[in-house]
């Protein structure tokens, strides 16, 4: 129960991020807010290396090496997050666009973010390898808290300095990244050992297309905000983004789901959780779709309030970025399968299709429909990820009386 409170206050935090900083910034502060935040996250998804799953991959069902290797891949982690920083870093100094956007004391608050970034790409599998989720939650939990807070001496004081508020958000959220890596390096018992290169390169390899697939999937949305800031306004980047945001809320119930698949992936395989499998898949659905009601609901009345007149209709865009959950959850619940059944190729390579297809698109839609051309563009990457996973469960998977059987050699 600990674990749905604490991803629904995960939601709720976030959710308040987004209307605080939209009712104090408005349409434009958001466009500065989340370009910066996809600059620095999609540097983060190419450096993170996916570190988690090669973790998991490397050390399943073999507690001995969990312990061994964990405090030299938590290094590898900050490196990957140094590297991911001076990416960001480096493409603003090239882009004309990215410093029409933000400024340089801007991007100064938003270069510690890969810290934040990567840890959350891969720290979850780490946590989820010892069966510890519950423990990185309660972290996540009072971070959170703090960042409530934050955002409550911004609305009583009425501060309105961008800069100084992503200074803030970001170094909550990293703090938040040192408590649990601190708990994980005084909490997990063994005797640490140095990773050989050749068991380092061998594992990288195993996890090569569980990378590609990862970062073809999660870097789409980012890249969306980043190659569009070179076709829209600051205030158009800002509403497109909101409805990324709203939907990013309904796609946690399913990431929620995701964690425990991989954590019965690292513990005894999926092959014997089928009846939970089942059970999270009916839940998740339902959840996901009452929520998407919810905020549709609501949106119109948040938005006749007069600090949210710059968001006006964005209702329709967030109806026609709800097309994508089916789509996200599919993926979400049917990746662990694939990356136990080591069948991650065919996959990453039709994510990777689909990512460069709808990149290429993008311009296009942009051009001609503004805003709404990156709603759909997004909603057309995950529609197209949709028939994908279904294809592959439907070759993979056996379903007999309601029981699944995994065809997992």
């Amino acid at each position: 129960m600990f674990s749905i409170f604490a991803r629904v206050f995960l939601a709720g935090s976030g959710f308040l991020v987004f209307i605080v900083s939209a009712r104090l910034f408005g349409a434009e502060g958001r466009g500065v807010i989340s370009y910066g935040v996809s600059l620095f996250a999609f540097s983060s998804i190419i450096f993170s290396f996916s570190l988690g799953k090669t973790f998991i991959a490397a050390t399943s069902q073999k507690n001995d090496l969990k312990s061994a290797y964990i405090f030299s891949f938590l290094a590898l982690n900050f490196l990957a997050s140094v590297c991911a920083s001076l990416f960001g870093v480096l493409f603003w100094c090239l882009s004309e666009s990215a410093q029409s956007i933000l400024t340089f004391h801007e991007l100064l608050a938003f270069s510690i973010m890969p810290f934040f970034f990567v840890w959350s790409f891969n720290g979850t599998s780490f946590f989820a390898a010892f069966l510890k989720t519950t423990r990185q939650e309660i972290i996540i939990f009072f971070s959170r808290l703090l960042l409530v807070i934050m955002l409550g001496i911004y609305l009583y004081f009425k501060l309105v300095d961008v800069r100084s508020f992503i200074f803030a958000y970001s170094l909550i959220l990293v703090f938040g990244v040192m408590c649990e890596q601190i708990y994980l390096f005084f909490n997990i018992k063994g005797h640490d050992r140095f990773i050989s290169r050749e068991f380092l390169a061998e594992s990288f390899r195993k996890t090569f297309w569980p990378h590609l697939d990862f970062l073809s999937f999660n870097a789409f949305p980012l890249i969306l905000i980043v190659m569009s800031g070179v076709f829209l306004s600051k205030a158009a980047l800002g509403r497109a983004n909101f409805s990324i945001q709203l939907i990013n809320f309904v796609f946690l119930l399913s990431t929620t789901a995701n964690i425990r698949l991989s954590a019965y992936i690292s513990d005894v395989g999926i092959r014997q959780r089928s009846q939970q499998f089942i059970k999270l898949l009916k839940i998740t659905f339902a959840a996901s779709l009452a929520l998407v009601l919810m905020i549709y609901i609501a949106l119109p009345m948040m938005t006749r309030l007069s600090f949210f007149s710059s968001f006006d209709g964005i209702e329709k865009l967030f109806l026609w970025i709800s097309i994508s959950v089916p789509g996200y959850m599919l993926y979400q619940f049917l990746n662990p399968i694939w990356l136990e059944a080591s069948n991650m190729q065919w996959t990453a390579k039709s994510s990777f299709v689909n990512l460069v297809i709808n990149m290429l698109l993008l311009p296009f839609l942009v051009t001609y429909y503004g805003e709404l051309g990156i709603v759909l563009s997004f909603s057309l990457f995950h529609v197209v990820l949709l028939v994908v996973q279904w294809l592959m469960f439907r070759r993979l998977v056996h379903v007999n009386d309601g029981a699944i059987k995994f065809k997992i050699q």
